[in-house]
């Protein structure tokens, strides 16, 4: 069994994370998981993806949505470049209801440009935002994806030990 850490970073900050990253052939970020959910918006290049143990190969137009808790790692297979976007479960559940979530993996084909303008329109503005202005720019990005993409059942694995002591 992979060894999983806790990114209590994550979870611990009262404002959302957003950033951008650039990863050369190779880069990898190790099997983790935390209470807030992630969203992954890969702009260009390819990345191998595991979440809560199924893999894909995800590029360009492809958003990739981690629930809280869930075991997820990536690798960038070339040069590529994403988007991170973690959000608390609070405000996410104030979007979506209830026992529904995004597919783990989502091409949003034509309208990842539409999406990719908000990101890069609003990255270098992030640090001087306010939490308000944060919080408008979170349920954007939640609403421009409830428009181009279905929501799913949210599927509950029985949670570890280690999870549950965690929480």
């Amino acid at each position: 069994m992979d060894r999983i850490l806790y990114d209590a970073r994550v979870d611990r900050s009262k404002d959302f994370y957003f950033n951008l990253n650039e990863a050369t052939h190779g880069t990898k970020v190790v099997l983790h998981l935390h209470n807030s959910v992630e969203l992954k918006f890969i702009m260009n290049g390819d990345y191998s993806v595991t979440v809560s143990g199924k893999q894909k190969m995800c590029g360009a137009g492809d958003v990739v949505f981690v629930n809280s808790r869930c075991p997820h790692s990536y690798e960038s297979v070339g040069s590529s470049t994403n988007y991170v976007l973690i959000i608390d479960q609070e405000t996410f559940r104030a979007v979506c209801p209830k026992g529904k979530v995004f597919p783990l993996f989502t091409n949003l084909r034509e309208n990842f440009k539409y999406v990719s303008r908000i990101l890069d329109e609003t990255f270098p503005k992030w640090d001087e935002m306010s939490l308000s202005q944060k919080r408008g720019f979170v349920f954007r990005i939640l609403g421009s994806l409830l428009q181009y993409s279905e929501l799913v059942d949210e599927e509950r694995e029985e949670e570890d030990v280690a999870v549950k002591i965690i929480e």
